[in-house]
């Protein structure tokens, strides 16, 4: 049995006069991430903008852990950091093991169905 997990990158701003260099960045990580993706490496990439709270934009690779454990220390992804670093601000690096893709959280009912029969 496989277990699950993802790279979670996240960075608090980019560095101020360094803006119009995020978004080729950006499309270089994407690429990245879609060929691996295509390789059978991660299984996607999710991304997310801080709406609340403290400001920490993320990139989260979802795949098998053996795979994720492998491309952390890969010179295509450690390159991508190193160039990050240029252009981000307090970037953090983390492996994270969860649930598989279709696991616990996909088969549990949405909250209202719960609710509904809770009296």
């Amino acid at each position: 049995m496989h277990r699950y997990g993802a790279i979670v990158v996240s960075w608090a701003s980019t560095i101020p006069g360094r803006e119009n260099k995020l978004p080729a960045l950006l499309h270089k990580v994407f690429s990245y991430c879609e060929t691996l993706r295509k390789q059978g490496r991660i299984v996607e990439l999710r991304s997310f903008i801080t709406k609340a709270g403290p400001h920490r934009d993320t990139l989260q690779m979802l795949g098998k852990l053996d795979d994720l454990s492998a491309i952390l220390v890969e010179q295509a992804f450690e390159g991508l950091i190193l160039e990050s670093r240029a252009v981000v601000q307090d970037i953090s690096i983390a492996l994270w093991e969860g649930s598989a893709p279709g696991g616990a959280c996909d088969s549990m009912p949405a909250w209202h169905d719960v609710g509904d029969n809770l009296t």
